[in-house]
């Protein structure tokens, strides 16, 4: 048979595969991962021990006290051959979708998989109307002085009994802790929640034995999955040091209170990040509304500082995209809910792919692109290319996309609708012989911008014996349709090994003989030239939830933090590689840099291990972003203008140092 291009409209597939195809509102990196059948995302009869979740969330962001905004279904009950079908069909989100449309207008469906015992039952979310109140038997919260800064974090492995966040030797600094992952404990939506008091308790409880407090939040083995707590170096330990980490006897700590979240590690896993809309919205309101309990009566309330230290490579950029929409929304309700006279502010990475060769971009006013993007082989996880059309006003109505498979000449056409006229122009499958190899969706995401997303599964997908797509150079080519574009950008999702984690899949990346990496010295090059003759660009690669730029007053806290290497001995201060940069010609922006490197022979930054009294060095973006933190919170460092000769880009509008 070869290669073929199959609408969903048009397959006819065993009931007791899949009974039918994902709703339209599902996002579409999750509706591959239904249709592929990946190990995350399983249909039918799901596999035993996991469950999942979906909300709703539209391009104005989240708002989680919206009735019905969120649900949670249990599939244990579920066969292969039920009459509904599978979870995400029409039969099962349509009238949870109805009750939405008053409050959400066409809203996105994402999912994020949760073990079973982790999880609430559909029966009592359908009462609830908010995250769920703090457990009641916590101490009193008017025992220590007032808070001076509420310092919050979403991350993954994250130690809240490590000895750089106590008070002396058994009280803690973590006011309130929320471990998604954990089994749950009905005071939340999914996950267990810890207080201050039975923090407290725990640690006088284990006395000297750390391993007795770590494997009661996930360094155990009884359950299955990574434990990133049990390895050395924790990514959410570590940055939580350098944003708020104190010596346990130094009483200032009891003014900068914590609240923790620890996102399931199956969202770290997925770096394609479609996974994390729901975990990091939801975080962000229970770090928010935790912050308002611990500060009521106050007569002056505290400001809250959040810190984020993830990217994402795809969505609507330009301030468009539904997390960054969401940290605008929770800020202004924490606003009025809380009296707060200053916003909450939200850090975020800039993100680390500037060499990546993740971003390719059209001539200027260009109806067409054509691009080379590698896959590469013993990959098991499926690559994400999303293709981003920009117009003035109005949307593209159809985009015609050529897509030549590596070693073959001719290309496989195929057009997509928005909205598809028939269902025959709406989702596409690539067949390779009797197997499904490929997605191609295409949707408005707001009145001017327009995303492809295009999915490849992996190239060797291992014991699991499913389909795979060959590796190699895919030529992909697309001409717009409909409204001129003023831009159109490629990027290649991540897929590369998230920290702490082993098994998981390689990067692709976009190829161009004009492309440079070296000057003609052997130096790696950094920055895009003047002139670019490659459609590869350095610029744009920067976190996709950090594109809002604006002012402070008008983008509610929201900074985007990049790393530099440095300073020399020589005083010289420069970018690191990775650290990303902005579109040139649009509001994109870093505000701040903070070290991301002591040297260029000395990566990382030294701080926490997972355990108490251990240091390790990581480097990054995600490394920088906690310094502002507690610059902000704390007014420890000092910002400065960049120092002359400093790439402007990519160092940012002010550069911090801390003192050792």
């Amino acid at each position: 048979m070869g290669y073929e291009w199959k609408s969903e409209a048009e397959l006819q597939i065993s009931a007791a595969v899949l009974p039918t195809s994902p709703h339209p509102a599902l996002e579409p990196i999750s509706a591959w991962f239904f249709r592929h059948g990946s190990p995350l995302l399983v249909t039918g009869g799901l596999t035993e021990g996991v469950s999942l979740y979906s909300m709703a969330i539209d391009g104005g962001g989240f708002n989680a006290s919206a009735p019905d905004a969120f649900k949670a279904r249990e599939l244990s009950s579920l066969g292969p051959k039920t009459s509904l079908g599978h979870l995400f069909s029409r039969a099962f989100l349509d009238p949870l979708l109805e009750k939405i449309a008053p409050s959400i207008a066409d809203p996105t469906v994402f999912v994020l998989p949760v073990p079973t015992d982790g999880i609430l039952s559909d029966s009592v979310l359908q009462v609830r109307q908010n995250l769920g109140d703090p457990p009641t038997d916590r101490p009193p919260l008017d025992e220590r002085p007032p808070p001076k800064a509420i310092i919050g974090i979403i991350d993954h492995g994250i130690n809240f009994f490590h000895h750089r966040f106590r008070l002396g030797a058994t009280g803690s600094r973590v006011a309130f802790a929320w471990d998604q992952g954990a089994p749950r404990d009905d005071h939340l939506p999914f996950g267990a929640e810890w207080h201050r008091g039975a923090i407290e308790a725990a640690q006088v409880a284990a006395g000297d034995d750390e391993d007795a407090l770590l494997r009661q939040i996930g360094a155990d083995f009884e359950r299955p999955g990574l434990r990133p707590l049990a390895q050395r170096a924790s990514h959410g330990t570590h940055v939580l040091d350098l944003a708020a980490g104190m010596d346990p006897q130094d009483p200032e700590g009891a003014s900068f209170p914590i609240i923790a979240v620890t996102l399931p590690p199956e969202v770290t896993r997925d770096t394609s990040g479609s996974m994390l809309a729901p975990p990091f919205v939801l975080g962000l309101e229970y770090i928010l509304d935790r912050a308002r309990t611990l500060t009521e009566g106050l007569e002056e309330v505290p400001q809250v500082f959040v810190n984020f230290s993830f990217g994402l490579s795809g969505g609507p950029r330009m301030g468009r995209h539904q997390l960054e929409r969401t940290v605008h929304l929770a800020a202004a309700r924490h606003m009025e809910i809380s009296g707060a006279e200053q916003p909450p502010v939200v850090v975020v990475a800039a993100g680390n792919r500037n060499l990546a060769r993740g971003h390719a971009q059209s001539a200027p006013c260009g109806t067409r692109l054509s691009l080379i993007w590698h896959t590469q082989p013993a990959d098991p996880t499926s690559n994400f290319l999303e293709i981003r059309v920009v117009t003035l006003e109005g949307n593209i109505t159809a985009l015609d996309l050529g897509l030549t498979p590596p070693g073959h000449a001719e290309a496989l056409n195929v057009t997509l609708d928005v909205p598809p006229d028939d269902p025959s122009g709406g989702p596409q499958l690539l067949g390779l012989n009797n197997d499904f190899i490929g997605r191609a969706s295409l949707r408005a995401v707001s009145d001017c911008v327009t995303i492809l997303t295009l999915a490849l599964a992996p190239s060797d997908p291992g014991p699991t014996g499913g389909p795979s797509a060959p590796a190699g150079d895919w030529r992909v080519s697309v001409e717009t349709r409909g409204a001129m574009p003023v831009r159109i950008d490629a990027y290649i999702m991540r897929d590369d090994v998230p920290h702490g984690f082993r098994d998981i899949g390689r990067q692709s990346y976009f190829v161009d003989p004009a492309y440079a990496d070296r000057d003609d010295s052997g130096r790696l090059l950094t920055e895009d030239p003047d002139e670019p003759q490659s459609v590869i660009r350095r610029s744009g690669a920067l976190n996709a939830i950090a594109t809002a730029g604006g002012e402070r007053e008008t983008d509610r806290g929201l900074w985007v933090v990049g790393a530099y290497v440095g300073p020399e001995a020589s005083g010289e201060l420069c970018a690191a590689d990775y650290s990303a940069a902005p579109l040139s010609d649009t509001n994109e922006r870093i505000d701040c840099s903070a070290q991301g490197d002591q040297s260029k022979i000395l990566p990382g930054i030294p701080a926490a291990g997972t355990r108490s009294g251990t240091r390790v060095r990581i480097n990054g973006t995600s490394i920088a972003a906690p310094q502002l933190i507690r610059h902000l919170a704390m007014g420890q460092g000092s910002l400065k203008p960049p120092p002359p000769g400093a790439p402007a880009a990519r160092i940012g509008e002010t550069v911090l140092y801390l003192e050792d």
